[in-house]
């Protein structure tokens, strides 16, 4: 199911590993209301650990207190990160997830969101690709003299984003055409 093991999960707290492993666990649950507060978790536990945080008093009212206690390293965040990336990128994905994985901030989140766009964006549904978009659109809207932005700007040259972002600005949805349309514009100020 997962490359990530519960001896990559914060080493040094038994129980901390177990309680994530189990969150980690439900993302994946039948249950949509299991699945969707399990994804909620992960996502609010990789924001609070990203450059997005929002404060600790707003994933005290969001988190359980075991996972707001929860402190990940980089390599621990990135487990997570590439376990959401392969969800994303396989038949079980939901928008969601999609979403959750938006929440890192990181330069392979973003890796893994051009590949399901231009691999897959023809067959996703509108959610998903809104989901794709936005968190790709966030890169965008970074701090230009930032070492992440230009990252990002490599990484969508790299991906051959456009003719992609092309193909969704021509999609009947209008939400998705003119965030597709407002991106190539960015894009183009590159």
């Amino acid at each position: 199911m997962s490359k990530i093991s519960a001896a990559t999960i914060c080493a040094t707290e038994p129980h901390m590993i177990a309680i994530l492993r189990e969150v980690m666990d439900r993302v994946v649950s039948e249950d949509l209301k299991v699945r969707e507060d399990a994804i909620l978790s992960l996502a609010m536990l990789l924001e609070k650990h990203s450059t997005l945080n929002s404060g600790q008093s707003f994933y005290e009212s969001v988190l359980p207190t075991p996972l707001c206690n929860l402190t990940l390293d980089k390599a621990e965040q990135q487990e997570i990160v590439d376990w959401l990336g392969g969800l994303v990128n396989s038949d079980k994905r939901t928008s969601s997830m999609i979403w959750a994985l938006t929440k890192s901030a990181s330069a392979v989140a973003l890796e893994y969101l051009l590949s399901l766009i231009c691999s897959q964006g023809d067959g996703l549904d509108e959610d998903a690709a809104w989901q794709a978009l936005i968190g790709i659109d966030n890169y965008l809207s970074l701090d230009k003299n930032g070492n992440l932005y230009h990252q990002a700007i490599l990484m969508i040259h790299n991906y051959n984003f456009l003719p992609s972002l092309q193909r969704i600005a021509s999609t009947s949805d209008p939400h998705l055409k003119e965030l597709a349309k407002r991106m190539i514009e960015k894009l183009r100020e590159n």
